[in-house]
């Protein structure tokens, strides 16, 4: 119910079974009777969401396959890659099947020298890899850098 490790100290004024004679009041360096208080942690819900009925608890399966695709994406191993791949899953994930998404995945998977040396054309890219779809992207890459 409370996030773990969460706790926050609330005031307690001390009892005279545990200040003994001395009461719930000490005398301050002033002479003033001011109240002893000591701190306890307890737990508390920090922004707990509140979820009605009609809320879903888990996002969709496919959602989390697209987010985490976008998020590949734009955070790849180097910036050139990431200004590749990035542009092409922002525009592209959102209304992409399922198998496509497991396509672009499985391009993704591989290293991002291979992808780029076959992006532009310095090196064929082996059978294994899926050759249409990175001409796709290619394409769409050339295609958005000549309209700016």
């Amino acid at each position: 119910m409370f996030p773990v490790g969460v706790l926050a100290a609330f005031p307690v004024v001390a009892d005279s079974a545990r200040l003994g004679n001395a009461g719930p009041h000490l005398l301050s360096f002033d002479g003033e009777r001011r109240k002893q208080a000591s701190y306890i942690a307890r737990p508390i819900e920090i922004m707990a969401a509140q979820k009605t009925a009609r809320e879903p608890f888990a996002i969709d399966d496919i959602d989390a396959q697209r987010r985490r695709l976008r998020y590949r994406a734009w955070h790849r191993g180097t910036k050139e890659m990431d200004l590749l791949l990035g542009p092409y899953a922002d525009a592209h994930t959102p209304g992409m099947a399922t198998i496509d998404l497991d396509r672009l995945e499985a391009l993704m998977e591989e290293a991002d020298t291979d992808l780029l040396k076959w992006a532009m054309g310095q090196e064929t890219p082996p059978p294994s890899a899926d050759k249409e779809l990175l001409q796709q992207i290619v394409t769409f890459r050339e295609n958005s850098a000549a309209v700016k």
